[in-house]
């Protein structure tokens, strides 16, 4: 009798060993593809960490991006061996190595100052580099004790009475070898890293499109705007006596002391909602919230993504290089007039600034891509480092956030922003 109890107890804590190893196995195996699938939402994103642990960041090279694709295949296949129980010491064997190395990474992410985000579970989740590095080493060392319990306690051989048919019996025997199964992820890394570049492409190619839809938009309502006042443009109030730095304000309520800045950015709370109603489009994400909730702002002020051109809110006579008085300079802070653009179709109105993250993955694939709305009511797309750089003026003692193509344009309304030659003049 007490042999039999022995024995129920022995057979009740081997049920017990088998069933907490398959919940460690499975876990592994989904923190593993779940892993893969975000990183594989965007490549490139995680490349930039990739390029930065082989100290070849800021730029990311077509080798980062290769050895991102084959590490998100790989995690990919482990995963997958590991959900269907396909050798599986093997797999838990390479599942802590792969922890261990990807420990060691994060430290080097944890230690450095100018670090990205690991990007671990892929772009847009570990957004704090430091938080993010000490969670998942924290993780990692949790997953590793798991998986060297589960190893130890899976036997290497199942008894021929247990072992499974179909699909999961040609798992367990030993006709599946690890070699097949590394040949297997090596094509599936080849397919990924040939698709990505394109996936990645088609996706930046999407936003871009969209940018350029709500572009129209805005230009007419804007088109809109200016026939009910007088061809004026939307312009903010603005305290002239201090000239730049004099208050700007929507409607009595005060944004802030520069100017250029505070009309580029808040000139849509103008035209919202009685001209153009889906607001959303046109803020980045959380902007209301961050306005009203954390600045304690009005509902009606809007900080768009589409800046308007800071040449909107001076005369044309600022935007050359010549030096002029305080007096003369507020003189010539004012808006402008929508009939005033001497070039139309040559001459930008709006920027999306939403495009940052766009603009820097397309660098690294020659293509550059800036999104405007022009004068003429089209849009269209602009490269960066072709714009001629003979166009865009700083002017003196006019402090600008940003002098670049279509916001700080020589000549203002009476120039261009493309369409003349390098060295050739409007």
């Amino acid at each position: 009798m007490d042999q039999s109890e022995s024995g129920n107890e022995r057979g009740h804590a081997s049920t017990q060993v088998r069933r907490t190893s398959r919940i460690i196995v499975f876990t592994l195996g989904a923190i593993f593809v779940l892993a893969a699938l975000g990183k594989a939402w965007d490549p490139p994103a995680f490349a930039e960490t990739v390029a930065f642990l082989l100290g070849r960041r800021p730029h990311t090279d077509s080798t980062s991006l290769a050895l991102a694709c084959a590490i998100i295949a790989f995690e990919f296949g482990l995963g997958s061996m590991l959900l269907l129980r396909c050798g599986i010491r093997g797999a838990l064997a390479t599942s802590i190595a792969t922890l261990s190395l990807f420990s060691i990474a994060l430290g080097i992410l944890l230690v450095s100052p100018d670090a990205p985000a690991c990007g671990c579970f892929g772009a847009g989740i570990d957004q704090h580099a430091r938080a993010s590095a000490a969670l998942g080493i924290v993780r990692n060392l949790l997953f590793i004790a798991g998986a060297v319990w589960a190893l130890r306690h899976i036997p290497s051989r199942v008894p021929a009475a247990r072992r499974p048919v179909g699909l999961a019996m040609r798992c367990v025997r030993p006709g599946l070898t690890m070699i097949e199964v590394l040949i297997s992820i090596s094509v599936l890394a080849l397919l990924i890293g040939l698709l990505a570049p394109s996936l990645g492409q088609a996706r930046d190619r999407s936003a871009m499109i969209r940018s350029l839809s709500t572009h129209r938009q805005l230009l007419a309502s804007i088109a809109l705007y200016t026939k009910d006042n007088n061809d004026a443009l939307p312009f903010l109030g603005h305290d002239r006596v201090l000239g730049q730095n004099g208050l700007v304000d929507v409607h009595g309520f005060p944004l802030g002391n520069n100017y250029f800045t505070m009309q580029a950015w808040h000139w849509a709370s103008l035209i919202v909602p009685t001209y153009f109603s889906p607001r959303e489009a046109i803020e980045l994400p959380g902007q209301q919230e961050y306005l009203g909730d954390v600045l304690g702002w009005p509902s009606h002020v809007v900080r768009t993504r589409f800046w308007m051109t800071y040449t909107a809110y001076a005369a044309p006579e600022l935007w050359s290089e010549q030096r002029r008085s305080f007096a003369e300079r507020r003189r010539l802070m004012r808006g402008m007039r929508l009939g005033e653009v001497m070039f139309p179709s040559q001459k930008g109105l709006l920027l999306d600034v939403g495009t940052g993250a766009l603009i820097r993955a397309q660098r690294e694939r020659g293509q550059t891509g800036l999104s405007i709305g022009v004068a003429d009511g089209s849009a269209r797309e602009i490269n960066w480092f072709t714009t001629n750089p003979d166009l865009v003026i700083q002017p003196p003692d006019i402090q600008l956030f940003f002098a670049g193509p279509v916001m700080a344009t020589r000549d203002g309304f009476h120039g261009r922003d493309f369409g003349v030659e390098r060295t050739g003049t409007p």
